[in-house]
C-alpha cells in the first residue's frame, strides 16, 4: 500500500502502481520463503515441531538461538524494521487524510486539507502523529499520564486487534472502491477483473470477524 498511498506524486500511476506493487509482493515473498527454508534447515528438528515453544527458554525469541554474532542482532533489526514501518506509515497516512479532507466534504476535516508552503500535508501529519502517540501511551504498563487519567488499560493484545481491524477495513475499502468502479465504462485496467475485488472484499471482512467480531462491528459502525 506504500505506493498507492503516494499515488498522487507519481507521474504515471496506472503504469507504476501495478509494476511496483507486484514487484514488491514478489520480492518480499521470495525473502519470506528463503527465510522459511533457512530456518527449517538450521533449527533443530524437535524445535521445528514445537508448537508452543517449550523447547526454548521463555526469555528468548526463537531466532535469537541462531543469531550471529550475538543474539541482540535480532532485536536491533526488529527495532530498525519497526522504525522503518512507522516512518512509512507517517508518510502515507497524512496524504490519505488530506485527500479525504479535500474530497469527502466531511465536517471538521477542512483544516487538514491545506498544505504547507512546501506542498506537504503538515496539519494532517501532526494529527496522525498525535493519534499514534496517544495509542502508544495507552499500552499496558506504559500508559503514562494520559492512560491513567482516562482510566484506559489497553493491553498489547488489544492493540494489535485494533490495528489489524483498521488495516483490514482499509484494504476492504480499497477493494470495494475498485469493485464499484469496475462497472463504469471509463474504468479500464489491464490486470483487473471485478471478481478479484469482490474476493478481496469478502476475504478482508471474513478475517476481520475472525479476529474479533466485536471490534469489527465497532469499526464498521464508525
Amino acid at each position: 500500500m506504500a505506493g498507492i498511498n503516494r499515488s498522487g506524486d507519481l507521474a504515471n500511476p496506472q503504469k507504476s502502481l501495478p509494476l511496483g506493487t507486484l514487484s514488491a509482493i514478489g520480492a518480499t515473498s521470495l525473502v519470506y520463503l528463503t527465510c522459511l527454508v533457512l530456518f527449517g534447515a538450521t533449527f533443530d528438528n524437535l524445535f521445528a515441531r514445537d508448537r508452543w515453544g517449550d523447547s526454548v527458554f521463555r526469555r528468548h525469541v526463537a531466532i535469537t538461538t541462531i543469531a550471529w554474532p550475538h543474539m541482540n542482532v535480532f532485536f536491533i533489526g526488529a527495532v530498525l524494521a519497526a522504525v522503518g514501518a512507522a516512518t512509512q506509515a507517517l508518510v502515507g497516512a497524512p496524504r490519505i487524510l488530506q485527500a479525504v479532507a479535500q474530497g469527502a466534504g466531511i465536517t471538521g476535516l477542512a483544516p487538514f486539507a491545506r498544505t504547507s508552503a512546501r506542498g506537504g500535508p503538515l496539519r494532517a501529519l501532526m494529527l496522525t502523529a498525535v493519534i499514534c502517540l496517544v495509542m502508544i501511551l495507552m499500552v499496558e504498563n506504559r500508559m503514562g499520564i494520559i492512560g491513567i487519567r482516562m482510566g484506559i488499560n489497553l493491553s498489547t493484545s488489544s492493540l494489535w486487534i485494533i490495528v489489524s481491524t483498521c488495516f483490514l477495513v482499509s484494504y476492504g475499502a480499497v477493494n470495494l472502491a475498485s469493485l464499484s468502479q469496475s462497472y463504469r465504462k471509463t474504468y479500464r485496467c489491464k490486470y483487473h477483473h471485478w471478481t478479484m475485488s469482490f474476493m478481496g472484499l469478502v476475504l478482508c471482512m471474513t478475517i476481520m470477524f475472525m479476529v474479533s467480531w466485536l471490534h469489527a462491528l465497532v469499526v464498521m459502525g464508525v
